[in-house]
């Protein structure tokens, strides 16, 4: 861990952004084990005596103080290499540093690589309890396992249920014959123009229907707490670090590959670069560039 903050401490610095780790320390902390693969570890809750990890933050200072910001853990589980779960999106993120190295905009923009994602979001709760540093956030979003892709028939999995509750977008992803070659974009009411923004922009850098918008079903008027008890799958919009900025009602987007109900790579030995697809990895980025232009507005120097 050491080695890969120096890493990231170091490309985002390059690209001229204020960079600064911000620790953090719990105790008594809920969370899960990560022990062995997916197919053969444990991954059951547990409860962590004392939990000591960082945040890596940069920060571009805007006209206005409020954020927007952009994120993805930098952590994995032990016995995985996590290159889609979760380095292709610390590139990308470092990427977009790059990127926008020369850009100004009217509000203050944050790339962060959270710390301890996978053992219970502990890193995104704590930058939101603790390392804010008194602004507002404007918007965020979120990059979790979001490199994978595949174009052939029935690659992408849908829980049973899911047409129901989504019959627009089942059908959507159903005239593609169900290939696994596009963005989910998870939200809620909060966030439902972010999202509207975020997949115009990734339209117009990778084409039609290189998204699917799925509203939280929590976040459903009346039904929702009834949707989360009874739909099994309801409880898988909650598994990333776009979690702890819904649970303060902020505006947050998470963007992914839909993890293992696509990639069989997933938390295992064999999630490596060379099964990513770095074309959709980069339309993905370009899309953050010009959603940032309309979200954190892009200002004149």
């Amino acid at each position: 861990m050491a080695s890969a903050e120096g890493r990231i401490i170091a490309a985002l610095r390059d690209a001229g952004w204020t960079v600064a780790t911000r620790p953090f320390s719990v105790t008594g902390a809920a969370g899960y084990l990560d022990l062995g693969t997916h197919r053969d570890g444990q991954f059951g809750p547990t409860v962590y005596a004392e939990l000591n990890g960082q945040n890596v933050v940069a920060v571009k200072e805007g006209r206005r103080p409020d954020a927007v910001v952009i994120a993805a853990h930098h952590d994995t589980i032990r016995d995985s290499p996590g290159a889609d779960d979760n380095t292709a999106s610390v590139a990308a993120l470092l990427e977009l540093a790059r990127l926008t190295a020369g850009v100004h905009y009217e509000f203050t923009v944050m790339l962060v690589a959270f710390d301890m994602e996978e053992i219970g979001f502990h890193g995104s709760r704590a930058f939101l309890r603790e390392q804010i540093d008194g602004r507002s956030v404007r918007a965020a979003i979120i990059f979790e396992s979001m490199a994978y892709t595949s174009e052939n028939p029935n690659s992408q999995m849908l829980p049973r249920g899911f047409g129901l509750l989504y019959r627009k977008q089942a059908e959507q992803i159903r005239r593609r014959r169900r290939a696994g070659d596009w963005a989910a974009l998870l939200y809620r009411a909060p966030s439902a123009r972010l999202a509207a923004t975020f997949a115009a922009c990734l339209e117009a850098t990778k084409g039609p229907d290189s998204s699917v918008l799925l509203r939280d079903p929590a976040d459903l008027p009346y039904a929702g707490a009834l949707l989360r008890r009874f739909l099994p799958f309801a409880r898988d919009f909650g598994r990333s670090d776009h979690l702890a900025f819904w649970e303060r009602e902020l505006p947050a987007v998470l963007i992914t590959d839909t993890a293992d109900f696509r990639n069989p790579h997933y938390h295992e030995r064999t999630d490596t670069a060379d099964t990513l697809d770095f074309k959709h990895l980069r339309a993905l980025v370009a899309a953050t560039i010009l959603t940032l232009d309309r979200v954190a507005q892009r200002s004149p120097a």
